[in-house]
């Protein structure tokens, strides 16, 4: 690791000096204004609430959606979060801590494509790619127009995934362990993003095992050479690899894989159509910091590629075009570019309306949501592209020159972009313990399937019916834990004004009483009450499917400090 660094310390010198550049505008004391930056923030404030309540895995925010708690953590990116209350138990406000996750995305995904890029080119090339792939439109778009710090998240480790993806097809001693742990994060970073940025690692693997002339000429031999190949180690390795990454991360996916259909969630699935931009508006369009709507608006946001970027695809697919042409060897290096073309090519057929037919036949295609969001796989690839283009030049006086002048022009062509909105003096909406109207999403998505949307703080913290009937006292009010006391002149029913959702459970005087959350409306907590004075309680549990999956991601952690401890004599990296 220390003649690693030592090798390559200029590049990541630079990597660094580049990543503070692109993100200089955050230094500010002040917040700035965003699509979803806001939202980022208060619901760090939320996870850091539940978590000291002794949520773990922290699930429900107890005073979003006008006070009737909603399950957002279940089903997005607990990396962010995690990480965020890290920061913040460390000392740092929840506006700081925002953004130190921004910053630290862009070293990351510098530093990622940096490593993948090395694989392949020369270093000057592979400092390329990595500049290429944080100073683009589409990465500060969502840093200073949407403020999506989980997608900059996903978008940060792919790199990642893909070079120990090719680490182990090149090592045949290989541990398991570090592609389980960077598949593991890309899943808990943002849930779309990993989707598509793991099917594209695994695209990339099939075809870096089975590309060679050996291998092709091998499965053509007979079945037995053919079930020889399935059982080789680099297959097992990365198969076992998502395997692991899956075990790790249960906590998260399989509460979301068994609660989503009881969710409104479905609602957003049709929500792309509206979503696809022209071929101008990703080549080129007005820098804007609106929210999206389909048409020429003034003002909206640009989801553009970038001229840099376009004129390195353009380029890389010329070279190659030429060797095809004059029958020059294809080298590794030739075939990894045709594949990241290929993937920025079908990423921008995919974010273009030309591919609405796919979008409307393939389920899992349209749970992306917005296809402009496949311009950051573009960006991906075409990084690659620029990196390859460096690498072709072998005269050193013109790579670097070449070099100087396509950074020179890529920091010109987003020198607009490198800006904030507005700076603003960000206030806790939380003063005083008061609830907020907003559930953070767009269609509150998260709620139950039957329960309509509300639009109004409850008057009270708990309802009784009939009202005559007596009185209740909220005594505690924990994001997993509520007490009322109850004073009875008739048995009636008491409605804690919070949401149900799958694991509360309610006590009477400390016996299990049943929860009907279905007679009610908006699907709250509520119970039939005997007359009397009468202590209610709701508990916040987890389901059994929960606890199998947490119990799962513990021993899968348990497991891997096992073998990390077994194979450290036999695995270095270096």
């Amino acid at each position: 690791m220390t003649s690693f660094f030592s090798r390559h310390c200029v590049s990541l010198l630079l990597i660094f000096v580049f990543s503070i550049v692109s993100t200089y505008k955050l230094f500010s004391p002040q917040f700035y204004t965003s699509h979803d930056g806001e939202g980022h923030v208060i619901r760090m404030e939320e996870f850091h609430e539940s978590f000291m309540d002794g949520q773990f895995p922290v699930r429900i925010a107890k005073r979003i959606n006008y006070g009737l708690g909603y399950p957002f953590f279940t089903f997005n990116y607990p990396l962010v979060y995690y990480t965020a209350e890290v920061f913040h138990l460390s000392g740092l406000s929840f506006v700081d801590s925002f953004k130190a996750l921004m910053i630290l995305s862009i070293i990351v995904s510098a530093t990622g494509m940096y490593l993948f890029a090395s694989l392949f080119f020369n270093k000057t090339a592979s400092l390329f790619s990595s500049l290429l792939y944080i100073i683009a439109p589409y990465r500060f778009l969502n840093m200073y127009v949407r403020g999506n710090v989980a997608e900059q998240w996903g978008l940060a480790l792919l790199p990642f995934a893909f070079f120990f993806a090719e680490y182990s097809i090149r090592k045949k001693k290989f541990s398991i362990i570090p592609l389980s742990l960077i598949l593991s994060l890309l899943i808990l970073s943002h849930n779309i993003t990993s989707l598509i940025g793991i099917s594209l690692v695994t695209l990339y693997a099939i075809w870096r095992k089975y590309s060679s002339n050996e291998v092709r000429s091998l499965i053509r031999v007979n079945r037995e050479v053919r079930s020889r190949i399935l059982r080789d180690r680099t297959i097992i390795n990365y198969v076992g690899s998502i395997v692991v990454a899956l075990l790790l991360t249960s906590f998260f996916w399989l509460p979301v894989v068994i609660e989503a259909p009881q969710t409104k969630l479905s609602e957003l699935s049709y929500d792309y159509r509206d979503f696809f931009p022209t071929v101008q508006e990703i080549v080129y369009s007005p820098w804007g910091f609106g929210p999206w709507k389909p048409g020429s608006i003034p003002g909206k946001m640009s989801p553009q590629i970038g001229v840099v970027h376009l004129l390195m695809g353009l380029c890389a697919a010329g070279i190659i075009a030429v060797k095809i042409v004059f029958k020059k060897k294809i080298q590794l290096s030739d075939q990894m570019t045709i594949v990241f073309l290929l993937i920025a090519i079908a990423s921008a057929f995919l974010a273009l309306p030309y591919s609405r037919f796919f979008w409307d036949h393939m389920p899992l295609l349209s749970s992306v949501q917005i296809p402009w969001r496949f311009v950051g796989y573009i960006v991906l690839g075409l990084s690659l592209c620029g990196g390859y283009i460096i690498n072709s030049i072998n005269r050193n006086t013109l790579k670097y020159g070449l070099f100087t002048f396509l950074i020179a022009l890529l920091v010109y062509a987003n020198r607009n972009h490198l800006r904030v909105n507005q700076y603003v003096d960000y206030q806790s909406p939380f003063s005083e313990n008061k609830v907020i109207a907003m559930s953070t999403t767009s269609k509150d998505e998260h709620m139950p399937k039957k329960a309509p949307r509300i639009f109004e703080v409850p008057d009270q913290d708990g309802d009784i019916f009939p009202e005559l009937a007596g009185t209740s006292t909220r005594i505690i009010w924990q994001s997993n834990y509520h007490m009322f006391n109850l004073d009875l002149e008739s048995s009636a029913e008491f409605r804690d004004n919070t949401s149900y959702y799958p694991g509360w459970i309610a006590k009477i005087d400390g016996k299990d009483t049943a929860i009907q959350y279905e007679e009610d409306k908006f699907y709250r907590l509520r119970v039939s009450v005997p007359d009397g004075m009468h202590t209610v309680e709701f508990f916040l549990t987890e389901p059994w499917y929960r606890k199998l999956a947490n119990i799962t991601s513990v021993f899968t952690i348990i497991g891997l400090v096992s073998i990390s401890v077994w194979e450290r004599k036999k695995y270095s990296f270096s």
